[in-house]
């Protein structure tokens, strides 16, 4: 099973430090935040080198937003640097409350990513307009072509309501990697307020594994006030991402 750090967890990294620190932590890939106005071709040079030297695999290039209006050309571009570093997936969000536009910009990233091997994932979350499963699922029911996938990340989708049989019943093929991580509650025992480290938290995290296809990658995603707070050190802290969701996996795989 492939395990990467999702940027999120050192935001403050660059992307040439963000792949240094996955490396340093012994992630077998990473994921980098991209931001197309910013990324030149040094840096596209770069990164792909890193990425070459450290022998880690690009999970996804994230954060693509789908906004009322026209597809913005910087959503082509980010997945076309994605497709020039070999990335596995683009993450995409939508804030356009309108299904059906969504599903059409969604629909048109696919299309020009087709032939080449990345995967276009829709992510559905609070933070987003397209924010619960149901909704994401109806984008996906429009979109028909190959590239389409859905990502399933487990602190969002219990604290929109979803339920494991969610994970369960979306088809395999619409299933290019997921995310990872625990959630915590708040002082008064209600609702989900921060991430935690893999079995340090309430979310039925070893069910929500098996609900998914085996050996699908899997990437940390813990974007955590609450963790940054506890290790400051970026590289500390990937460090200690690394160690806990190895030992979570460990202990899940071993009960199977």
């Amino acid at each position: 099973m492939t395990l990467a750090m999702a940027s999120g967890v050192v935001p403050e990294l660059d992307p040439l430090a963000t792949i240094s620190a996955a490396a340093a932590a012994g992630f077998d890939a990473v994921g980098l935040w991209i931001e197309p106005q910013n990324w030149d071709p040094a840096l596209q040079r770069n990164a792909a080198a890193a990425l070459r030297d450290t022998g880690l695999g690009l999970i996804d290039v994230e954060a693509i937003w789908l906004r009322p209006g026209r597809l913005p050309d910087t959503a082509r571009r980010a997945v076309d640097i994605g497709i020039r570093l070999g990335a596995a997936n683009a993450l995409v969000v939508s804030s356009d409350p309108d299904i059906s536009a969504s599903a059409d910009k969604f629909a048109e990233l696919c299309d020009h990513a087709a032939g080449a091997p990345i995967r276009i994932n829709l992510e559905f979350g609070p933070f987003a307009d397209i924010s619960t499963f149901e909704q994401a699922r109806a984008i996906l029911a429009e979109v028909r072509q190959p590239e389409a996938a859905l990502l399933f990340d487990p602190y969002h989708l219990f604290r929109t309501g979803g339920v494991l049989a969610d994970v369960q019943s979306t088809a395999k093929e619409k299933l290019s990697y997921a995310q990872i991580c625990d959630a915590m509650v708040g002082p008064d025992g209600l609702g989900l307020i921060d991430r935690a480290l893999p079995g340090e938290g309430v979310l039925p995290l070893g069910d929500f594994l098996s609900a998914l296809p085996p050996g699908i990658p899997l990437s940390v995603e813990l974007r955590s006030p609450t963790l940054y707070a506890a290790e400051p050190d970026p590289l500390r802290r990937a460090c200690r991402v690394a160690q806990a969701t190895r030992a979570f996996l460990a202990r899940h795989y071993s009960d199977a």
